[in-house]
């Protein structure tokens, strides 16, 4: 087996991975490891500081400074005065449902809108969370549908900087997002957007069409004390944190947003550095997790840390915390793997594991990706 490490740095210095990766066709068949093989290939790809220093680490994290919550920043009466100006706007009907029948935080959302979605004239909608500290917000403008010529279209104009400028303008001023938990992007890093595009048939003699520009923004938060990435001197500044932010626009400006699990968190007074785990039991619990996944095979293993969030129906508590990638099928695979793997699966696996020791009767921690 083929051992490499090599280091990822993550879009605005917001995580650090690690990547451990062997050569699968030196294996022959993909096969299963044994847990003590997981465990070995966990403790050789783990990040350093995950090794050396988790009390130092954890307290580390949880000295992050946390911006104002959205349930102080987000004004959902200025919002829709903005959105819809003196456009009539329809409010659904449990719009003034705060509490579910048992009296607990309902996480549901607060609908505004005019038009009808599904048909042909214009249609603006503005969503939010009743209770802002699930921390929801979607916004949509479209205009009513129109016949075109699809020679006669053309792309927008706006290019990928001044979209990552407008949207991270709108998110601040509109929606009330902390500017300092959307990092500026190091130097030389490409702005995190991306083009849509329509397509023609060849025949058609047409090129494509970009309609609009989507920026993706993942909430980070500064480090107290930035980490020194092993091996060169670059140092990790931000850790991302629970919520993610999405800008359409085109020439005409933001035509669409989203943010989703922008979550009103806060620290947890009973944590510390002394709640860390030792590095033997946090590698133990990622090979057991693992084992009893399957156990493989295992073409690549990724670590990034994170701040997680204990979710608490009203607001979360930070929760130091790693993610772990694992992919069963190596980025470019050869032909002779990629017949190897023929009759299994490609499926990759994903895990959040806490740093730290939970309280008797805490909340246990939820899968990162799971839908709220």
């Amino acid at each position: 087996m083929k051992l490499q490490q090599r280091m990822l740095w993550g879009v605005a210095a917001a995580g650090l991975a690690l990547a451990y990766s062997y050569d699968a066709g030196a294996q022959g068949e993909p096969r299963p490891l044994s847990r003590e093989e997981i465990a070995a290939m966990v403790r050789d790809t783990m990040p350093p500081i995950l090794k050396s220093d988790l009390p130092g680490l954890v307290d580390n994290l949880l000295s992050v400074p946390l911006g104002k919550p959205l349930s102080e920043t987000f004004d959902p009466s200025r919002a829709a005065g903005r959105v819809f100006g003196r456009l009539p706007r329809t409010f659904a009907a449990d719009c003034l449902r705060k509490t579910t029948p048992v009296g607990d935080p309902d996480q549901g959302d607060c609908t505004l809108s005019n038009g009808e979605e599904g048909g042909t004239g214009a249609y603006t909608r503005l969503s939010y969370s009743k209770n802002m500290g699930s921390g929801n917000i979607k916004f949509l403008k479209r205009g009513a549908v129109q016949d075109l010529d699809p020679g006669k279209l053309a792309s927008v104009k706006l290019g990928d900087a001044d979209a990552d400028k407008g949207a991270r303008e709108f998110l601040v001023s509109f929606f009330g997002l902390p500017a300092a938990e959307l990092p500026d992007l190091p130097a030389g890093v490409r702005p995190p957007v991306r083009s849509l595009l329509i397509g023609f048939d060849k025949k058609a003699g047409l090129a494509p069409i970009v309609i609009q520009k989507t920026v993706h923004l993942q909430r980070s938060f500064k480090l107290a004390k930035p980490i020194q990435v092993p091996g060169t001197k670059q140092m990790l500044t931000h850790v991302p944190g629970p919520g993610m932010a999405m800008v359409a626009l085109d020439d005409t400006g933001v035509i669409g947003a989203a943010v989703q699990d922008w979550q009103d968190v806060r620290r947890d007074p009973r944590m510390s550095g002394n709640s860390a785990k030792t590095s033997a039991d946090l590698i133990q619990e990622i090979a057991d997790d693992i084992y009893e996944e399957g156990g493989g095979p295992i073409a690549s293993m990724k670590f990034r840390i994170v701040l997680g969030s204990d979710w608490r129906g009203s607001h979360g508590l930070l929760l130091p915390a790693v993610q772990v990638f694992v992919a069963p099928v190596a980025n470019d695979p050869t032909e002779d793997q990629q017949q190897q793997m023929a009759r299994s699966t490609t499926a990759g696996m994903v895990r959040e594991y806490a740093l730290v020791r939970r309280l008797e009767g805490d909340i246990q921690q939820r899968d990162p990706f799971a839908a709220n």
